[in-house]
């Protein structure tokens, strides 16, 4: 007997792939590009010890946000759609597309943790001031990013 040969994943398998890592990609590159107005926050802000994975966030953003970097972001993106699309990716297409979807999920949750965070806990210390002082006027925040 041989062994049997497990069938290639369908066309329709790939086409979905493709378009995932597509998305995947303008997601991430619309994340580096809201970094940016976080970025301009934290400086009108005079932060200059921020936590180690939002300086991250945005040292990552700005890179993506350079010409070199939306290159080499556009560069990969296409590369990968385009491998997966001609099958070169066949063998675990499957778990590539849960993967990716994973790291969708993770990514958007990290930047947004990562870039919240600071603003959250600056927050948490005015209220907490303004509750120690009685004769300051209530704290309201308007942040629009």
């Amino acid at each position: 007997m041989e062994p049997e040969v497990a069938a290639p994943p369908s066309r329709a398998l790939r086409v979905w792939y493709a378009v995932l890592q597509s998305v995947i990609i303008v997601v991430f590159v619309g994340l580096c590009f809201i970094a940016r107005r976080f970025e301009e926050i934290f400086k009108d802000m005079e932060m200059r010890h921020l936590p180690l994975p939002t300086e991250a966030c945005i040292a990552v953003g700005q890179l993506v946000r350079s010409p070199a970097g939306l290159v080499l972001v556009a560069a990969v993106g296409v590369a990968l759609a385009v491998l997966g699309l001609r099958g070169r990716f066949d063998a675990g297409l499957r778990g590539l597309i849960k993967i990716n979807v994973l790291a969708v999920l993770g990514l958007m949750a990290f930047y947004t943790l990562s870039l919240y965070l600071p603003i959250v806990r600056i927050q948490q210390a005015l209220k907490s001031e303004s509750r120690n002082d009685p004769k300051s006027r209530p704290v309201r925040y308007n942040i629009h990013v």
